[in-house]
């Protein structure tokens, strides 16, 4: 797949950078880059190994197929701002925003569970966490949403537990809009089911 999204990169920026300052005129083609690029996320082959035998000796050697590999560092990093962008486009819709966001958080899971970078990872939550604190209750909704189902697919991101929940998971449950602060519960008892009790964090 490595290939295609080299292809497709200068194009899925366009239409996601056109999307995250004014609301989709095509929700169809929207969902179908986000599609893609949660599949990339599922299949790339970032970080592994892959054994080799030696033709002559018979050793077994562990060759990192970095050719197969797109997602590397650079690039993860580079395409958080463009990805946590999403949100406050989403915002935007006039159509069912909510249920547009179940594509964009399918697509964060994806994101969070390739890879174990501690930077990557912790530049992905920081920056949905700030999203959190936009003046628009669709656009924390939908932050929380998203953030959800990252914390459900990569358990390395327990180590940012402590500000995650202190810092900005304390203010959404306190929110004046009731949906906010059920998604926040939900965040919430998403990664006390990782850590255990967080109540000391909420004081």
């Amino acid at each position: 797949m490595t290939p295609y999204l080299n292809t497709l990169a200068p194009l899925t920026t366009e239409i996601l950078s056109a999307a995250a300052s004014r609301p989709a005129k095509d929700t169809e083609l929207w969902r179908s880059v986000i599609a893609a690029l949660t599949t990339s996320f599922q299949v790339d082959d970032a970080g592994e190994l892959t054994a080799v035998v030696h033709p002559i000796r018979s050793l077994t050697w562990l060759v990192p197929f970095t050719s197969l590999v797109h997602w590397t560092e650079q690039r993860y990093q580079a395409i958080v701002p463009l990805l946590v962008s999403q949100i406050g486009g989403l915002s935007r819709l006039k159509s069912d925003n909510v249920k547009e966001a179940q594509h964009l958080a399918e697509c964060f899971g994806a994101f969070a569970g390739s890879t174990g970078s501690e930077s990557v990872l912790k530049s992905f939550n920081m920056a949905i966490l700030m999203t959190t604190r936009s003046d628009n209750a669709n656009e924390r909704l939908i932050a929380l949403i998203v953030l959800e189902k990252a914390w459900q697919n990569q358990e390395e991101l327990v180590q940012f537990a402590p500000e995650t929940v202190a810092e900005f998971l304390s203010e959404c449950l306190q929110d004046e809009n009731g949906a906010v602060e059920a998604a926040a519960r939900k965040v919430l008892k998403r990664i006390e089911g990782l850590v255990g009790d967080l109540s000391a964090y909420l004081e």
